[in-house]
This record gives C-alpha cells, structure tokens and sequence, in this order.
C-alpha cells in the first residue's frame, strides 16, 4: 500500500467515530445511552493521528490535529510540542497561514495554563498574520480567544468588544460553528454582569448550533453554562441535571478542562445545599484534573484550592 493509502485509512479511523459520535449526543441528552460504553473512543483518534505525524513529519497540519485533539483531552505539554512544530514548519516553509495558526493554537495552550500574558502575546501575533492575510476566518478566531483573555481578567466591556467582532465576521462568513461559540462567550459576559436572562438566550442560541452540527464538545460548554444561570436562579436540581450532563459528554470526549470545570460547579452546588463531604470531594477531582494537566495556576484552579482552603478552616474551627 502506498503512503496515500496510509493516510486516507488514517483520516477513516478519525472520521467514522466523529459521525458516530454525532448521533450519540442526541441519545446522551435523552439519557438513552451511557456515555462511558457508547461514545467512540478518543485513545483511538490520538493514536491515528500520532501515526500520521510519524509517517509525515514535515506535515504539518497532521502535527496540527495532534495538537488540537492533544489540547482537547489536557496533555498540555504534549499539545504545545507538536504546535511548535507547526510553527517551524511554516516558518521554514515562510508559510504565514500556518504560522498564524500555531500562534493561535500555542495562545490556548497558555490560556489553559493559566498564562494568560503569554496568551494574549501569542493570540494578537496570530491576530496580525491574519489581518496581513486578509483571513476573515483567522481574524475571528482570534478576536475570540483575545475576548477569552479579558474574560478571565473580568475586563467585561473588552471582552464583549472582541466576541462581537468575531461574532460579525462569523455571519459574515456563514460560519454556525463561530457563530454558536462566540454566543456561548456573550453569555459568559451577561452571567458575570448579573444579566441572567440575556445570558440565557445566548447559551440557548449556542446550543442550538451546536446540536445542529453535532458539536459535542460545544454542547458540553452550552449545558455546563446553562447550569450556572440555573444555580444563580436558585433552580438547584435543574443546574445540577445540566452539570451532570456536561460532566458526561466532557468523560466522553476525554477533555480534562471541560470535566474539571464541570466537578467545579457540582462542588459548589453541594456547599450550597451543604453537603460539604460531597463538595470536597468533587473539588478534589477538580484540582487533580488541573494538576493533570500542568494547569494548577489557571485562575479556576486557585478558586478550587482557595474554596478547598476555606472548608478546611471551617472545620478546624468548629472542631474547637
């Protein structure tokens, strides 16, 4: 068999899980399956695609798909090795598409971590080779990820500015996949202004995107998100439902970032209704997911040890 062969078996092996996979989210929100037994397994797509990397190595778009689906299950080390592969190939290619890709890609992986100066470093890079290319989809992408890094800096008014800019290239573009992302992150912002409602419109248009493209990691974030508008509505057992969903799809796909944040909500969720026992314990899991993942100075990291910190304080002193 020739190396072509080779490769397109490769894209097989990714591809059929990924349409299985579409059909399963459906079954997961009905309850009809259970996820640990039913979804494609990741392990498989991983090693399909660190196959093709060896086979070609001055590929670099199979480097590329290593690194996303490596950033997507938490091998953060692994993820930024294989992007700063990408970014030499195109460097030595002087290829400035795939340079600006690697930059954006290598912006996630610091975001995860919690390095969020190097973040934006890397994503306003990306950002100029973008604009330089006149690459409207790039541009979008990396408004986002810039409206990701004042997010978490709580600078809400910059970060609105850049969702709604990849937001308008998103129509634009006819993209629904950057249109339903970037409602996701508008409802991030309306959540931690108070505005319940306006931010659950949002999820509710993001979800309904990623339902019609089967975006599974999307409805993850989506039902997660609604979760938190329920919790801060009082609504505690539909914020639990929507947690528990969450926590499943995240397990399926393997996405260590999405399962920590997922523990995060159900452990605060507990201390409300205080069962402190069971939310130490999904804290726990939380944080040990961070530390998997090299990410334990991400600020929701800190926020698991400070809440972990706070209950053990309360304990010794009532214990006294």
């Amino acid at each position: 068999m020739n190396f072509s062969g080779i490769k397109n078996i490769i894209k097989l092996l990714f591809i059929i899980p990924f349409l299985i996979g579409i059909w399963s989210i459906v079954l997961i929100q009905l309850g009809l399956i259970n996820v640990n037994v039913d979804l494609p397994d990741r392990d498989d797509m991983l090693a399909a695609y660190q196959k093709e990397a060896q086979l070609d190595p001055d590929n670099a778009e199979g480097w590329n798909q290593l690194g996303i689906l490596l950033l997507q299950t938490g091998e953060l080390a692994q993820a930024e090795e294989a992007f700063r592969k990408v970014l030499a190939l195109g460097e030595t290619h002087q290829n400035k598409k795939v340079q600006a890709g690697a930059l954006g890609n290598l912006g996630m992986v610091y975001r995860v971590r919690g390095e969020i100066d190097k973040a934006e470093e890397m994503h306003r890079k990306a950002l100029e080779f973008h604009k330089a290319l006149g690459n409207k989809r790039g541009m979008a992408s990396n408004y986002g990820n810039l409206g990701n890094v004042y997010l978490t800096r709580n600078e809400l008014d910059m970060a609105e500015e850049m969702y709604r800019k990849a937001l308008e290239f998103n129509k634009a573009l006819g993209r629904n996949k950057g249109m339903a992302i970037q409602y996701g992150n508008l409802g991030l912002v309306y959540t931690e202004r108070g505005e319940l409602d306006k931010a659950e419109e949002m999820y509710r248009k993001a979800l309904e995107f990623h339902n019609a493209l089967g975006n599974e990691q999307g409805i993850a974030q989506a039902l997660g998100n609604l979760g938190i508008v329920y919790w801060k509505s009082g609504e505690l057992d539909m914020a639990e439902k929507m947690y528990r969903q969450a926590l499943e799809l995240n397990e399926a796909l393997g996405r260590k970032e999405g399962m920590a944040n997922q523990y995060t909500n159900l452990g605060t969720l507990y201390e409300e209704r205080s069962k402190l026992d069971s939310a130490e314990a999904m804290w726990r899991k939380s944080l040990n997911l961070y530390e998997e993942m090299g990410a334990i100075q991400h600020p929701k990291a800190k926020q698991v040890q400070q809440a972990l910190d706070k209950l053990a304080k309360e304990r010794s002193a009532a214990a006294q």
